[in-house]
Order: C-alpha cells, then structure tokens, then sequence
C-alpha cells in the first residue's frame, strides 16, 4: 500500500497534478478542531460531525480516549495541542468535547496552560459539576462524581478562564445544564425524552440539528445567547435535573 501510495504521488507528479494531493502544509493552514469522545463513547462514533466539519472548512482530529482517568487524559490533549503548535504556530486550535469529555478538556484549559493556546471550547452535554452517575465509577474514573477533587478545583474560582472562548450547547432535557460561571455561550436544541431516559444526553453528539450549531460556535458566532454568570452562581444543585421534560 504505501508503494502504490508512492507511486501514485510520483505519477501525479510527472503529470503537474501533485497540488490536487492535500499536503500537511495545507492541512496547517486550515483551524484545527479536535473532537473528544465522552466516557468509553467509541470514536469513531463521531465520525458524522467530524465529516460535516470537514465539509465546513476545518481539519478535524478525532481524539479517542477511553475516560477513565481526566487528569491522564488533559496531558493528552495537551500534547495534541502543543504538537499542532509547534507544526503551525499561529494555526487556531479549538476543542469540541462531548458529556464528561469536558472535564479533561477544561482541565486542560484551566489548569495546564490551555486557555493561551485554545480558541474555543464548544462543549456537547457537558458534565461540568457533577453528574449522578458519574459516583457509581471507581477512581479515577469517577472524577464526573459531584463533589470530586478535579470538579472541586476545576469549579473553584472562575469557570471560564480567557482568553479561551467557552460555548455550551445541550438537549432543553439533558439532566445536565451544561452550566459555568464566567462568560459562556449557552445554546439548546429540545429534547426528545424525559431527562431520566438519559437519551438526549447521551444521542447529542450524533443530533443533525446540534452540527450547525457547533460550526457556528467554532466560527465565533453564538448560536444562543451569552451569559456571564457571576463567580459562585452555578452549583451542582442547580445544575442537575432529573425530571426535565
């Protein structure tokens, strides 16, 4: 395979046609989003969104990591980001981050220099303080757990530290409100089940309706509504909802 690849690069060489091969240089030039799966959630799963970014103009890079362990993970996502930047230095990086994958994700932002290299985080479903479920799981998978040491100091201080833009977009019956205090963009698509089916959450990634959305955000465009909620307003009590409908 990697002959025939040669091969076929040589031949379109000697015909003047080697432009029509996309080069890494090329790939460089275009915003680089890079889409991160939740909890054991397979990657390739994502694999509708990622095609219609592509389509919208972005280099995508699916980054499947099992969840298991946030901290671990935020350094990968960190490395991903830092080699990116060291191919492209001034290429624009953003993260697109489903259900508990927001947790590494603003871990990585708040915590490990992030906020200066990522230009926004668009967040699908996000478990940002705490979900039920999250507690049934050993550490360090539990980190999702309200409560947690991660969630504790990821929520102490402002949520949404700059100059990373933070988008939020969820189903009007996720049990999660996606919330953060700080300046966010909130955006909603309505729901199709009650919040204690855990549907909506759960299908958000793969939902048509959220793709535009998500394009808008990456582009900076709130496709709902701003809010800078003061530091302390957003709690797990307020944030979790079971009974939505």
């Amino acid at each position: 395979m990697q002959k025939l690849r040669k091969s076929f690069v040589a031949a379109a060489a000697a015909l003047g046609v080697v432009s029509a091969v996309p080069s890494v240089a090329q790939a460089a030039e275009r915003d680089l989003v890079i889409v991160y799966a939740g909890l054991i959630a397979p990657g390739e799963i994502y694999e509708p969104l990622n095609t219609n970014l592509r389509n919208a103009g972005f280099d995508v890079k699916n980054l499947w990591l099992p969840g298991f362990d946030h901290r671990k993970e935020a350094g990968q996502l960190k490395a991903t980001v830092d080699e990116a930047k060291k191919v492209a230095p001034n290429r624009k990086v953003s993260i697109v981050s489903h259900s508990s994958g927001a947790i590494s994700s603003r871990y990585y932002i708040k915590a490990l220099g992030g906020s200066q290299k990522v230009a926004r985080s668009v967040v699908l479903g996000g478990v940002e303080y705490g979900s039920p479920t999250g507690c049934v799981l050993p550490a360090p998978a539990n980190g999702a757990c309200n409560g947690s040491a991660i969630l504790n100091q990821l929520n102490a201080g402002v949520d949404t530290p700059g100059p990373t833009e933070f988008y939020s977009i969820r189903s009007t019956t996720d049990p999660l409100s996606g919330n953060l205090d700080g300046r966010q963009c909130r955006a909603s698509v309505k729901g199709y089940l009650p919040a204690a089916v855990s549907f909506d959450h759960a299908y958000l990634a793969w939902d048509p309706r959220v793709v535009p959305l998500v394009i808008s955000s990456l582009n900076g465009t709130c496709p709902g509504q701003w809010v800078n909620s003061p530091e302390g307003s957003v709690t797990y009590e307020n944030s979790v909802d079971m009974n939505r409908k």
